[in-house]
Parts: C-alpha cells; structure tokens; sequence
C-alpha cells in the first residue's frame, strides 16, 4: 500500500470563521437549510479555497434570534444546536460532504493506507512511524481475567477495565508534558487489544486488523473481509468534535492521565446516540436479512428504541455520509456480502424516499458485522479501536493549551418545583 500524502488543495480554514459543518451545527439544522439561510440573506457566507466559511458572530445572532422567536410561540420546543465552541484542530475536517484526516480525504486514506500507517500519519503528520501496538508493553498490565475468551462482559467494558489497570501501574501517568504520540499510541492500543483477544496475545508483526478479528468472531474471515475490517478502522480513525472526542479533550484539559483521557472517551462512546448506534442499526439489518417485512423491521427499530432510524442520517453531512460510501463499497468486492448489501440498498431505498436521509457508517458497520457473523457488540468495539488514535491525537493536542480552559461557566436560572404552581 502506499503512505498517505498531503492534498495541497486543502487549506486550513480561517481561525476565527466557522465551517458550514460547524455553523449548522450551532443553528441545529442541516447544511441544505443553512445554505437557505443564505439564499435569503440571513447570513453571509465566505468562499475560501477550501470550502465555505461563516462568521461566528453573525451565526451567534442568528443562533439567538431563532432561539427567541421559538420561545415566543406557544407551545414551542427548544431548538436544537450547540453553544457557540470552536476548538482549533489539525486533525480533522468536515467539509463540504467530505471527512479529511490531517488534510487527506479519509476515504482516499482507507483505500490506501493499513491502519497502522495511517494511524501514524493521523499522530504525527508523518510517513515514517507507523503504529504498532505491542501487547508485551502495557497489555501485561491488564487483568489476566480480561483474557479468557469466555469472560462475560462486553468487549467495550473490557477495554475500559484495561485502560484503568494499565493506568494505576504507570509510575508516570501524570507526566503528560512530553509523551511521543506513536509511542503513547501504542500503549493504549496494546492495552485495548489485550483485553479482548483471546489469550490476551497474537502474532508479533499481526496487523491491528488481524489481531482484533478473533475478538470478533469466530468464523474465519470471508475473501476480502479483513481488509473492510482495516478500512472500517481507518475511516473510524477521526470525525470532528464528536462527544466522545470532546469528552477527551476536556479531560485532558483539566490534565487527566492519557489513560484516563480515553476512558473519558470510551466511557462517553458507551451511549445509545453515539457507540451504541450502530448495534441498533445490525439488529435492523439482521431482521431483514432474516426476512421481515423491511417497513415493518424499519417501523419497529425506529420506535422500540427511540434515537431515529437505525443506521441513517448524519447532521454534518446533507447527502451520504462518506464513510459509509467507502465501507460499503469496500464489502462489495466481499463474495458474501451479496445477501447483506441487498437488504442494505432495499432499506435504503425506502429510507432516502421516505425521508432524504442517506446511510450512515453505522449501517456500513452493521453490513461488515452481518456479512462476518460478528458478535452484537461488535461495531462498537470495532469503533473503539479505530477512534482511540483520534483520541490520543487530541489528547495530546489539548495538553499543549493552557490548562481547565474547557471549563464553561453555568448560568443560574431558577425554576419553580413541580407541582408548586398557584402556591
């Protein structure tokens, strides 16, 4: 494979303008809606080389105008959207429907790189130090009960056991000044992959991809499936702030240990919205791979567990999502995989007419779990793994800011107590 390179059509955007990603994000719409905005002059938007760009304080305004009519109205809900945030990152970029890793389209970086060469160039920017998790460095550290195959508990509680073990035996965990980030890599890999690969062990020289397999499942890997395995890594590798991401960057903010940093993140991936998203969207999958009715399995997995449709949807992206374009694509060269990425377009079709939305990697997750006969938590394992390089990355970035400046500050507001009115 060849070692990723810069794309020099990719600029960093201006410090203090907002992507089109982020400024919808703030106004709690869609992309589509935030270009209306500015059709209709609402807001002005900035063509840089790179891609749109918003004026933060003109999204504020817009932000708090919506904000207040939607308080005015009887009846109304509170709108959607974050408080106004931005947080300098040369790790990722979401931009104009295209997810970049250190200014490389990730899709062309998962068709090109292994995991650990791309994991490399994720921490460093670099070609020359690609990552490769040793399980003889901190996986020693990790509870030899972890290691049993038949241990029963989730392959994503293991790894958080794991990260508490190893982080309780390093005689330098608060030093956090000057770690090596491929080395720091390493540790923490190491430790994850320990927790859950049977024996706690595999190959010296093993892929990140081939070690974590036997975690999986216990068929042997289909033709071709290994590598959608190392490709749904890769492209997990990064997405922006996501909140297990900022969950470990505000730990490292206030200095917590870069074990500790990623529990934070693995604590925070452990929720229905986030992690847990994609074993929801496999549950539907499976039931039309089985032979429901697909309506029918798409009307019970929307309302039995709440969150949206299973699979579908993403607010950074108006059209696909594109890292589900690239696994999926990926599964087709997969023989087995017809049977599943049958059920995956019927379930599209109905979804897009129904509604607009698209695929997101969560249904691409579920497809590559089907098609290897994954276990159910899986996809979150495998989400895991690939995003703890993103989280050491920002990890390390944010303790080089000044420290606790992700601390916000609350606003009191007093409410009355339930039941008290006309008391």
């Amino acid at each position: 494979m060849s070692d990723p390179v810069n794309v020099d059509s990719i600029n960093a955007p201006p410090a203090a303008a907002l992507t089109s990603a982020q400024a919808a994000a703030r106004l709690g719409v869609l992309p589509q809606t935030l270009y209306a905005y500015v059709s209709r002059g609402l807001v002005r938007r900035l063509r840089t080389p790179s891609g749109s760009r918003f004026d933060p304080l003109e999204i504020e305004r817009l932000a708090r105008e919506r904000s207040n009519r939607a308080r005015r109205e009887p009846g109304a809900q509170p709108m959607g959207g974050a408080p106004l945030g931005v947080i300098e990152t040369e790790v990722a970029l979401v931009e104009d429907s295209e997810l970049y890793l250190r200014g490389m389209r990730a899709s062309d970086l998962a068709a090109r790189c292994s995991f650990e060469s791309a994991g490399g160039f994720l921490l460093t920017g670099r070609r020359d130090r690609p990552l490769r998790p040793d399980p003889g460095i901190d996986g020693e550290a990790v509870p030899p009960a972890l290691r049993r195959p038949d241990a029963a508990l989730p392959l994503l509680a293991r790894m958080q056991i794991a990260l508490i073990a190893v982080g309780a035996v390093d005689p330098l965990r608060q030093h956090v000044e000057h770690l090596d980030a491929v080395a720091a890599a390493d540790g923490i890999l190491g430790a994850m992959l320990a927790a859950v690969v049977p024996g706690g062990r595999w190959e010296p020289g093993a892929s990140t991809a081939s070690a974590l397999w036997p975690a999986l499942t216990e068929q042997a890997p289909p033709a071709g499936a290994l590598r959608c395995l190392e490709t749904a890594l890769v492209l997990l590798m990064d997405h922006d702030l996501a909140p297990s991401t900022y969950a470990v960057r505000v730990a490292a903010s206030a200095r917590a240990a870069l074990p500790s940093a990623v529990l934070a993140g693995l604590a925070t991936l452990d929720s229905a919205l986030h992690g847990r998203a994609a074993p929801r969207a496999a549950r539907l999958l499976a039931d039309v791979v089985g032979g429901a009715d697909p309506r029918a399995a798409l009307a019970a997995a929307t309302v039995a567990e709440g969150g949206g449709i299973p699979g579908f949807g993403h607010p950074l992206y108006a059209g696909p999502d594109p890292r589900a374009t690239a696994l999926l694509g990926a599964l087709a060269a997969v023989e087995d995989a017809r049977t599943v990425l049958g059920a995956v377009a019927t379930l599209r079709t109905i979804v897009l007419e129904r509604t607009g939305r698209h695929p997101n990697v969560d249904l691409a997750l579920a497809a590559l779990t089907a098609v290897a006969g994954m276990r159910p938590d899986a996809p979150t394992a495998i989400f895991a793994v690939g995003r703890s390089v993103g989280w050491v990355a920002h990890a390390i970035a944010e303790y080089a800011e000044p420290p606790l400046r992700l601390r916000p500050v609350g606003r009191y507001v007093e409410r009355a107590a339930e039941g008290s009115a006309g008391r």
